[in-house]
């Protein structure tokens, strides 16, 4: 149940940001979340530790961290291309934007992580020793999904960025005025 709660959150949240950043930034977020979490949630449970209900909470905290900084890097992303004064919508030029916007949302990203870092620690690192295994999990899991949102964010959502650019929206429209 909390594997498809938090599936079901995550849906609705990328939902969100497809309307929100446009398709290309909101799927990426959707599959850099859910893939993240799900492979860190089922690298615990394959270890055969006895840590597969720790990693079933964990789960939606991972998820959330995940999100947030997926939006973190959608906004500086958006941001950085409204700023820009050229308004060429290549993919050469989007690339570049692309970088630009990386590197600045790198440490606001990173504050977030060791933020999330410190929470961990105080509720469950000085907690009762059957805490230990959580916030071992939210540890590694929090900066396992830090490395592959920094990394993966901004190929991703250029893919889907190129992928979608190929739709030529002209040909569909003028079918329609041709049917009228």
């Amino acid at each position: 149940p909390i594997m498809w709660g938090t599936l079901a959150g995550v849906g609705v949240a990328a939902f969100y940001l497809i309307i929100r950043y446009r398709l290309s930034r909101g799927l990426a977020a959707l599959i850099l979340t859910v893939g993240s979490t799900a492979a860190i949630t089922g690298i615990f449970a394959l270890t055969r530790l006895p840590v597969t209900s720790y990693a079933a909470v964990a789960m939606p905290i991972l998820a959330l961290i995940g999100l947030i900084l997926a939006i973190v890097f959608a906004n500086k992303d958006r941001e950085t291309f409204l700023e820009d004064k050229n308004h060429d919508n290549s993919i050469e030029h989007r690339n570049a934007i692309m970088v630009k916007s990386t590197g600045l949302a790198f440490y606001p990203a990173l504050i977030i992580a060791i933020l999330s870092l410190y929470i961990a620690v105080d509720f469950f690192g000085f907690g009762a020793t059957g805490y230990s295994w959580l916030f071992m999990i939210l540890g590694i899991g929090i900066l396992a999904i830090t490395a592959v949102t920094t990394v993966l964010y901004g190929p991703l959502s250029q893919f889907f960025f190129k992928l979608f650019s190929k739709v030529n929206l002209a040909k569909f429209t003028s079918k329609k005025k041709k049917k009228k």
